[in-house]
Order: C-alpha cells, then structure tokens, then sequence
C-alpha cells in the first residue's frame, strides 16, 4: 500500500500495457472498444511516449483514442503523483 503522495514511477512504460494495467491516476485502465482493441492489445505504454523527451506522442494518442481518453492519458503522466524517469 502507497503513503498519501507516494509517487508512481512509469519508467520507460515498456512493462506496462496500454489497455490492461491500472495506470490511470483513479487506478482505472484505459477502455476500448471497437477495432483497435484487438491491435493494442499487446502494446505497451511506451509506444505512446517519446523515450527520448519523456513526453507524450501527442497526435498519436488523439489519433488512437476519443477525447476524453486522450485527455485522461494526457493528464496522468503530468500529474503530480507521476512522473516518468530514465
């Protein structure tokens, strides 16, 4: 269990799943339904994140994902309880 304000550490995203894991900032997993559920399946959050800037791949995501998940998306890794590290 975390302390109030642990921070959660994303890291590359290359472990965490797309749709299946739990990384939103409420604990809940991005959901998708339709034809791109089955592609992303097995994709891993960091194919959404530019390794290099650890930055989100803004129009992808807007791309792939209705609004209000893309800004679900957008605001996690922003938030103040995450962070992406090296």
């Amino acid at each position: 269990m975390a302390k109030l304000g642990a921070r959660w550490r994303v890291g590359s995203g290359v472990n965490i799943p797309i749709l299946s894991a739990p990384w939103f900032k409420d604990g809940k997993c991005v959901s998708l339904d339709g034809p791109l559920a089955a592609p992303l399946a097995d994709v891993n959050l960091s194919a959404f994140v530019n390794q290099f800037m650890k930055t989100w791949k803004v129009p992808l995501i807007y791309n792939l994902f209705d609004i209000t998940t893309s800004h679900l998306i957008l605001s996690t890794l922003s938030s103040h309880r995450c962070q992406m590290i090296s």
